[in-house]
């Protein structure tokens, strides 16, 4: 993949496709390689800060973005079930099929349980670190960065006019010349990461309008599609071996298995032995242990190893 001047010019005179990506974005349903990924550092309180970029889709990209469903749960066992889902790419997932299992019980418990096992969908993005205090060696690199609804969110509304504004004018939050830098602030509220203080500046050429440099930056780009390539998903039978890992039913017992079944040790002479008595109990789950709140767009691995 490489951009040329000439691929820059088409992208300057459509500034930078913003009706093809807002129509993109209001009709689309979207789809933890988190290696390389760009992650904001975050003090002692929880504070952390940085100005990126949102960068084009490369030629091998439908969009600027993708997105990706992933699950991430605290089991009985207190092993973390952290894994993508295979609803992503259209598939049966196992989690998904328990979940609609409890629901259809109407048990309150049941329930809670599905609530706490929904999937959370997450976008993924090339952008450029502009400004990065807490580790400014990442500055001036062109990394992918993971990002959930709340920000998702900001995206979508920078593409739309706002008709009680005058002053507020859509733009392409990834066009290198009419898109606009992102200010990512991230505060601690409660328990949970709050995005709530990020948002756009105002609308300017990325790196001064310098085309050299522009081109640069693109060429540094990777394909965002291999995020969710089927190979880097597991299969059903082994999210299913996971799941029941993490809810402890390594070897659950089959509703259809009767006393007979149940293997008993030979008796000693002269003793009598009873045959044991078969029950199973349902894991109890607590809700203050499951709760994840779908704004929190922080690492969600790290986030859930700090509560471990």
């Amino acid at each position: 993949m490489s951009f040329t001047l000439s691929d820059l010019k088409k992208i300057k005179s459509n500034q930078g496709g913003l009706e093809k990506l807002s129509a993109a974005m209001n009709t689309k349903s979207y789809q933890n390689e988190d290696d390389g990924f760009f992650k904001l550092e975050r003090d002692k309180v929880g504070n952390g800060s940085a100005v990126i970029r949102f960068l084009p889709k490369t030629d091998a990209d439908e969009l600027p973005m993708v997105s990706i469903y992933e699950h991430a749960f605290k089991g009985p066992t207190g092993r973390w079930y952290i894994e993508k889902s295979l609803t992503t790419l259209g598939k049966p997932d196992p989690i998904s099929e328990d979940n609609r299992r409890l629901w259809a019980t109407k048990n309150e418990a049941d329930q809670a349980t599905a609530r706490a096992h929904k999937r959370q969908q997450k976008w993924i993005s090339n952008i450029l670190v502009i400004s990065n205090p807490a580790n400014p060696e990442l500055e001036g690199k062109v990394m992918p960065y993971k990002f959930g609804k709340s920000i998702y969110d900001m995206i979508v509304e920078a593409t739309k006019e706002d008709p009680l504004d005058e002053d507020k004018k859509a733009f392409n939050p990834f066009c290198p010349f009419s898109g606009a830098d992102f200010k990512l602030r991230i505060r601690q509220d409660d328990k949970f990461a709050s995005y709530d203080k990020s948002g756009f500046k105002p609308p300017a050429a990325m790196e001064g309008g310098d085309e050299e440099k522009i081109l640069e930056v693109m060429n540094s780009m990777q394909p965002l599609n291999q995020y969710i390539a089927p190979e880097k998903f597991k299969s059903y039978e082994a999210l299913q071996s996971k799941f029941n890992s993490v809810m402890g039913l390594d070897e659950p017992v089959s509703h259809s298995k009767t006393i007979d079944d149940i293997p008993v040790a030979p008796p000693s002479v002269g003793k009598t032995v009873s045959a044991p008595a078969v029950k199973v109990n349902a894991p109890e789950i607590k809700a203050s242990e499951q709760k994840v709140s779908m704004d929190s767009d922080d690492d969600i691995e790290s986030y859930f190893k700090s509560l471990a």
